[in-house]
């Protein structure tokens, strides 16, 4: 005698099958079957549940049939797990290209069954990066980029563009704005052709990488003379230092003195191209070098000499 059984529902993740079993004798099978994903992500798994102890022992992929969607693959069966009173075998699946109704057989030693659960198929939306460009030139070093997409892009961040092609590029602060991005960037000491690559999670980008080129520029500044107060009757207390140019944020500590023992350097003022520092501690006069390095200048003429004086 040909006896219908009917399976209860059973909640995990979105819809839910029923799956009957016909069997030739009186035992019933009570069986679920569920499947991950929603309308934002791809299903990547089904799963058989045996309820209330109820299970068909060392079921294997072999024994599901799937049908409904094209292009399904099934993965490797898990062996069966238990939790609370129900066994569940969990099924991955892909290679579809479409998300719907899927059909779900099981064929295991006379006992058959099927019935339907929703999958899905997520295509993330596509964005263009259309550009990219550089400030900077030939006489300017490039510190920004501007990144340009075909819509926005949310929650893009700087850790999801990759640079390339030049060495020690550092990121900095990202920013943007609708379909513009923009991206300090730092820590480079030559230019070239910079490959900028973008990939987001949840999207994709088409167009990427694109290349930039991005400049770096030291600014030349000639040290022109050292001047040195003081004569064979008076000690010298401070040094003239003129140079082609301002070089902005010259300090004492850019200036290192060397020639005559005992040299301490003191206040350290500017005007202009014009730069001044006080000078004590030492008790013989000679001829003193002085040296002027600053970071990311190139200074020529360095190190001038002057004589200083101690006069007792």
């Amino acid at each position: 005698m040909k006896t219908r059984f009917i399976a209860k529902t059973f909640t995990w993740f979105a819809l839910i099958a029923v799956i009957f079993c016909s069997c030739g004798s009186t035992h019933v099978y009570d069986i679920s079957v569920t499947a991950n994903g929603s309308p934002t992500q791809t299903t990547t798994q089904i799963s058989i549940i045996f309820n209330y102890y109820d299970v068909i022992e060392e079921l294997t992929a072999s024994d599901v049939k799937l049908s409904g969607i094209p292009g399904i693959k099934k993965g490797t069966m898990s062996e069966k797990k238990y939790n609370f009173g129900n066994y569940r075998y969990d099924l991955p699946i892909s290679g579809f290209t479409r998300g719907g109704k899927l059909t779900v057989s099981i064929e295991k030693s006379g006992c058959g069954g099927e019935n339907t659960v929703q999958i899905y198929y997520y295509v993330p939306p596509e964005v263009t990066f259309e550009s990219v460009q550089a400030d900077g030139s030939n006489s300017s070093t490039t510190t920004q980029l501007k990144l340009t997409f075909s819509k926005e892009i949310t929650g893009l961040a700087a850790s999801d563009i990759t640079l390339s092609g030049v060495t020690g590029v550092t990121k900095g602060t990202f920013t943007g704005s609708g379909q513009t991005y923009t991206l300090d960037i730092s820590g480079f000491t030559k230019g070239g052709t910079l490959s900028v690559a973008v990939a987001k999670s949840g999207c994709i980008i088409k167009n990427s990488p694109q290349t930039v080129t991005i400049y770096y520029y030291i600014p030349e500044v000639t040290f022109e003379r050292v001047q040195a107060t003081g004569s064979n009757s008076s000690t010298t207390t401070q040094l003239k230092l003129t140079f082609s140019q301002e070089i902005p944020g010259l300090t004492a500590s850019d200036i290192t003195l060397s020639g005559v023992t005992g040299v301490t350097k003191g206040t350290f003022t500017v005007s202009g191209q014009t730069y001044t520092l006080d000078i004590s501690g030492f008790t013989k006069g000679g001829t003193l070098s002085v040296s002027v390095t600053k970071s990311g200048y190139s200074i020529k003429g360095s190190p001038q000499t002057v004589t200083i004086y101690y006069a007792p």
